[in-house]
């Protein structure tokens, strides 16, 4: 049997903000990664050669290296991603929770795990018949052990799968540790971002530009869960 591809890009938000009191975690899905990355590269190279931003000193240096994050790209590097994005073929699907009032960012990556596993579960449960490939951005300077944590809550979650839904997944998901390299990424951390700040500073101002960036993005979104209190926003019950 031929499995359809379909990848996912996850990132997360908050971790290291403290103008906002919110942790999110970004799941994109697509099944059309290679065309992503061509737009994706298509406009960085217009970007750098813009004749205008080329006097602007970040372009020249943290986008010219690391490309597309929304916490250092330039307002209007941030315009031009942000139409592009609401072109793309993708889902996206968040996970999120306020933090609590004792929120160390040092101590782990349990908060993240927590909010990651609840996420995938209901991707992987999704697309259990597919050939899933999923890459996150890498947390911390452990390449190889974070790889293994991410792997291991990946397969409890393909297992408890299996087992509650009588189901087979014919191809084990694959795990990807993505670097700001990985273009794809962006996507993902522009969607948290944009959904950070529209939870902090969006909700019941529509007018603000918060607000604005999350209704364009919206569309895309298909669900948004609220970790802490279990409840879910689609189409029908829609986000605030």
């Amino acid at each position: 049997m031929v499995c359809k591809d379909i990848f996912m890009f996850v990132d997360e938000t908050g971790n290291d903000d403290k103008q906002s009191n919110i942790l999110a975690v970004a799941c994109i899905t697509t099944t059309h990664p290679d065309y992503l990355k061509k737009q994706i590269d298509i406009l960085k190279k217009n970007i750098l050669g813009d004749p205008y931003l080329q006097a602007v000193p970040s372009i020249q240096t943290s986008f010219l290296k690391k490309g597309f994050h929304y916490c250092e790209d330039h307002n209007e590097v941030r315009i031009k991603f942000l139409e592009l994005i609401q072109q793309l073929p993708f889902k996206g699907y968040i996970c999120y929770q306020n933090k609590e009032n004792d929120f160390d960012p040092s101590i782990g990556y349990d908060w993240y795990d927590s909010m990651f596993g609840r996420l995938m579960f209901e991707r992987l449960r999704a697309n259990h018949d597919a050939n899933i490939r999923i890459c996150f951005e890498q947390q911390g300077s452990q390449v190889g052990n974070r790889l293994k944590e991410i792997q291991g809550i990946i397969n409890r979650l393909v297992e408890e799968i299996q087992l509650v839904d009588e189901v087979e997944f014919p191809v084990s998901p694959k795990i990807i540790s993505g670097s700001k390299n990985e273009v794809r990424l962006a996507i993902a951390d522009y969607v948290a971002a944009i959904f950070r700040e529209h939870v902090a500073f969006g909700i019941g101002q529509p007018a603000s530009w918060q607000a604005r960036n999350f209704d364009k993005i919206r569309p895309k979104i298909r669900l948004i869960h609220q970790y802490r209190t279990d409840e879910f926003f689609t189409s029908k019950h829609p986000f605030p």
